[in-house]
């Protein structure tokens, strides 16, 4: 499953893509982020990985983050796997001029199993969940000094 969100965030990309790339504040906007550990290379540089604890209604999960590359303040590529599910996460920003800022993803999502077939009949979600984290860093960049 393939599908582009874009938004437009009232900052300065530059400001933007700061907020973005500070993985210590990542759960002041990430709903659910308990923790974010990386366990190897330097946090946002191609070939880290990182640890993401997520308290997802009343079961943890755990999910794994690679870079795949970081190329900011143009692009940053992100592969994200849980069990049974693998994500690719690619944003971009764009200036739209100098006090906003356009954040577009392209997110591919494969699934295995059984999480397969209900990824089929819930594809949506995937969609909102996005569109809803998205949104949380708009609120959070345009909110923050």
């Amino acid at each position: 499953m393939k599908f582009t969100i874009n938004i437009q965030i009232n900052a300065p990309r530059d400001r933007v893509v700061r907020l973005f790339s500070d993985t210590t504040r990542y759960t002041e906007w990430q709903e659910g982020l308990v923790s974010y550990t990386t366990i190897e290379g330097t946090p946002m540089t191609k070939g880290a990985i990182s640890i993401l604890n997520i308290q997802a209604g009343k079961q943890p999960q755990e999910m794994r983050e690679t870079v795949e590359s970081n190329e900011l303040p143009n692009t940053h590529v992100v592969i994200y796997e849980a069990d049974k599910v693998w994500n690719r996460f690619v944003s971009r920003f764009e200036p739209v001029h100098d006090n906003a800022t356009r954040w577009i993803t392209e997110n591919e999502f494969v699934c295995s199993g059984i999480v397969r077939i209900i990824a089929w009949f819930f594809s949506s979600s995937f969609r909102r969940e996005t569109e809803k984290h998205m949104q949380s860093f708009k609120r959070f960049v345009e909110s923050s000094s």
